[in-house]
């Protein structure tokens, strides 16, 4: 029961407190302060330390930025996690820019970077480093007042997460959860109607079973 609690805490928190898309980061509001923060940061360490629960979302830079400081981030986790953040076409185009694969004077290209504020002119040899710095401004500069509000109180996690590696590991955990669960979400809905009520009923009968023989 907990865990379907966290579950629907951080469902509400991502649309209404965070922004990104499949990695998201803290959004500063005016109704939130630092009470309100710690509070949901605490609400995180609860459901890890209590029931093994972790907003998947949560971009792992941040996380990372939170618990160990901005010196362990690397440029390819910021790199990773702004792809991540942004939507799947500005993926797709970060790709190109990585790959060498795009001019400059493309019209996507020219449209993506001045919507995060890109203040300088694009040469195809300095792509790679203008990504990078987006990527920190819009992972760990933005989200700066959050993570100073989060880290007295994620501290409490550093046993569990005490490298960057042990935090690689925990998103790696939660992807193949996630594969996993998506995975058998799919066989069922491939399963006929037939075939699902006759699972209910198997189910209801080995706890029928159950029942009786405890009666013994």
């Amino acid at each position: 029961m907990y865990r379907d609690v966290l579950s629907i805490f951080w469902c509400e928190v991502y649309e209404s407190l965070m922004i990104g898309e499949e990695e998201r980061v803290p959004c500063i509001r005016h109704d939130y302060q630092r009470q309100e923060w710690e509070a949901i940061a605490r609400v995180l360490v609860f459901g890890y330390k209590g029931y093994q629960y972790f907003p998947i979302l949560l971009s792992k830079t941040s996380f990372a930025h939170c618990l160990l400081g901005e010196n362990v981030i690397t440029a390819n986790m910021l790199l990773d996690s702004f792809r991540k953040y942004v939507s799947e076409s500005e993926r797709a185009l970060i790709d190109h820019c990585l790959s060498g694969e795009i001019e400059v004077s493309d019209e996507k290209l020219v449209d993506f970077f001045p919507d995060f504020d890109c203040k300088v002119v694009l040469k195809e040899s300095k792509l790679r480093q203008i990504l990078e710095e987006l990527s920190h401004k819009e992972l760990i500069q933005k989200p700066q007042y959050v993570a100073e509000c989060w880290k007295l109180v994620v501290c409490q996690l550093m046993p569990e997460f005490p490298s960057l590696e042990s935090i690689d590991d925990l998103y790696n955990h939660l992807f193949l959860q996630m594969i996993k669960s998506l995975t058998l979400c799919k066989l069922n809905l491939q399963m006929t109607w037939k075939e699902s009520v006759l699972s209910i009923l198997r189910d209801i009968y080995v706890v029928w079973i159950s029942q009786s023989l405890r009666g013994f």
